[in-house]
């Protein structure tokens, strides 16, 4: 039997497709290194670049012009990857510097509007006491294993004691507990099922006419809330990104929705139903001192994308979303002092050209001056990519953010880039 056996011509194309390929995804990866994506390897992809650099480096030193190019293709591209990996870090530690240096003052001015996520006890208590934070958002993954309660209010009262010390307000400590899916301090807090599965057959219109179903919610949720809200206080917690007042969506979440899943969150289809539901919850928290934030407006429920990882765009009329999207938030703000968490999706009928989470039509426009809103405005989590990936990246939209009238601005996930945001926006 005859096996054809490739020619030297076609190995040779091959190596050089795949030599071309490393080459362009490691510049590509270096490149990006400071990406949120790239978060969970960025440290062991730059340990790896400064080690094999030097390979690199003697390949090219040591075999001159005798080198294929497929060889020198790939070494040029580990050393160019490995400066400009080089050059990202020396940047990103000269912004740490130049904050940790600043005078309080200067940092003052963006810092209380900025929370972020934990950066470790000593880093998170030195910008704390120059006023470079205003808040903090905690998970569980921030602390040791088997951490309880009282282990994480220890710590929030430290951090509290550097505020008082500084003369500075308390900073907000914030975590996400909706309860199901969602559920950040769990199991320091209990977990409990979604707040929306226990409203389920309490869910559909007319409920202006039936006060035993009206009733029925408010106990349902209060009762919920009491357990939630009593194990987040004694956590310290005085900010709970919660409740999800987006209404349930009647289609099922597309393919690419891995994060937002709006559906396995919500609390009801019906808005007066999520407007109820949602007032006594916020109001069970203010019981036990803490803020609850209203999510995600201009509401999710019928964005498909997941805003995650998506640019997402509500192109409706204000008369459809105030005729029922917008039906809890508002009732909810007027009747409470809940915050509001601006979500990244573009509102065309009210700013076209801005996702909320950095638009002034939206925060001052709308929210502020036509509903007269009082609670605060928080953004979601600008290491989101149609933030972090967008025109401009995270240090323009917080400037947008910041000059469009919101409160605080989330960094949660990514959270060092606090200090590239802070250098670069506070520079004299």
């Amino acid at each position: 039997m005859f096996v054809r056996i490739p020619s030297l011509r076609m190995v040779m194309r091959i190596f050089w497709l795949l030599a071309v390929s490393v080459a362009v995804a490691s510049l590509l990866v270096a490149w990006n290194l400071r990406s949120p994506y790239l978060l969970v390897i960025r440290e062991t992809a730059f340990r790896g670049w400064m080690v094999a650099a030097i390979p690199a480096l003697g390949f090219l030193v040591f075999r001159g012009g005798r080198i294929a190019p497929g060889p020198h293709l790939v070494a040029v591209a580990i050393l160019v990857g490995a400066a400009v990996a080089w050059h990202g870090r020396w940047m990103h530690e000269r912004h740490r510097e130049a904050v940790i240096e600043a005078p309080r003052e200067r940092l003052e001015v963006v810092g209380k509007h900025l929370m972020v996520g934990w950066l470790g006890f000593e880093e998170t208590k030195t910008l704390a006491a120059k006023g470079g934070i205003a808040g903090v958002f905690i998970g569980r993954s921030d602390f040791p294993q088997g951490s309880t309660t009282a282990d994480i209010r220890k710590v929030v009262d430290a951090l509290q004691a550097v505020r008082r010390e500084a003369g500075l307000p308390p900073l907000w400590i914030a975590t996400d507990q909706e309860g199901g899916p969602v559920s950040r301090l769990s199991p320091a807090v209990v977990k409990q099922r979604g707040l929306g599965t226990l409203l389920t057959d309490l869910d559909g219109p007319g409920l202006a006419d039936n006060p035993e179903r009206r009733a029925e919610i408010i106990r349902r949720v209060t009762e919920y809330t009491e357990v939630q809200a009593k194990a987040l206080a004694e956590a310290g917690i005085n900010l709970n990104l919660a409740p999800v007042v987006d209404l349930k969506p009647s289609t099922a979440p597309g393919f690419l929705d891995r994060h937002s899943k709006i559906a396995t969150r919500t609390l009801a289809a019906d808005p007066e139903v999520v407007a109820l539901a949602g007032e006594t919850y916020v109001n069970v928290l203010v019981k036990h001192g803490i803020t609850g934030v209203l999510k995600h407006f201009p509401g999710l429920g019928r964005v498909p994308e997941d805003t995650h990882h998506f640019a997402a765009e509500l192109d409706l009329t204000r008369e459809e979303m105030e005729s029922k999207d917008w039906i809890p938030f508002r009732r909810i703000c007027r009747n409470t002092k809940a915050g509001i968490m601006l979500g990244h999706v573009n509102l065309t009928a009210i700013d076209p050209e801005r996702p909320a989470s950095c638009s002034a039509k939206v925060a001052r426009g709308l929210l502020r001056k036509e509903w007269g809103m009082a609670g605060m405005l928080v953004t979601d989590d600008f290491a989101m990519a149609p933030i972090s990936h967008g025109p401009g990246g995270i240090v323009r939209s917080t400037r947008e953010s910041i000059a469009a009238g919101v409160d605080l601005v989330l960094i949660s996930y990514d959270s060092s880039v606090v200090y590239d945001l802070l250098a670069i926006l506070t520079e004299p």
